[in-house]
């Protein structure tokens, strides 16, 4: 059976949009997640729930600090989390918090050594503008998956999350 031009068309167009629409419905979800990510606050608030099982009640503001990846896929994010008074209490149930204590302080400095080591980080001194509390007065915790983990702190005064996530390669 020999197709004229017309029909040789047609096949080739309605290959290409069942091909497009395939494609589509396969590219979707990693689409909705990059553009979460890249021009949503709440995207960092979905992944860190979805990949670490941080259920607690949803911010009523998100601060991304900075967002840096490596060379070989490994990442370190900082995001800073405010609540108003009637939510943070319920943050402060939602979660059994450990009190601070040298693990953590050594954590979070080699957090810190790690974080400056990219150039837009140390560039612009973003630590020292937001700096990583450690007061007596914090709390923590620490969630892990494989592909990496978090480590929460809670300031309860400032009714502030600091959300430190080191992703692994």
């Amino acid at each position: 059976m020999k197709l004229n031009k017309i029909e040789k068309g047609f096949l080739i167009t309605v290959a290409a949009g069942i091909l497009i629409t395939v494609e589509g419905f396969l590219i979707y979800p990693k689409a909705h997640h990059t553009y979460q990510m890249m021009f949503t606050e709440l995207g960092y608030w979905n992944d860190y729930n979805d990949i670490y099982g941080l259920k607690i009640t949803k911010p009523d503001k998100i601060n991304n600090i900075f967002d840096e990846l490596g060379p070989f896929g490994e990442g370190l994010t900082y995001t800073v989390i405010s609540y108003k008074d009637e939510k943070f209490k319920s943050v402060e149930q939602e979660m059994k918090w450990h009190t601070i204590d040298k693990k953590l302080q050594n954590d979070v400095k080699e957090i810190t050594r790690v974080a400056n080591q990219f150039p837009n980080v140390k560039k612009a001194e973003v630590l020292k503008k937001h700096p990583v509390p450690l007061a007596d007065n914090i709390k923590y915790k620490v969630l892990k998956s494989s592909d990496g983990h978090i480590t929460v702190l809670m300031n309860a005064k400032q009714k502030k999350l600091y959300i430190l996530e080191m992703a692994a390669d």
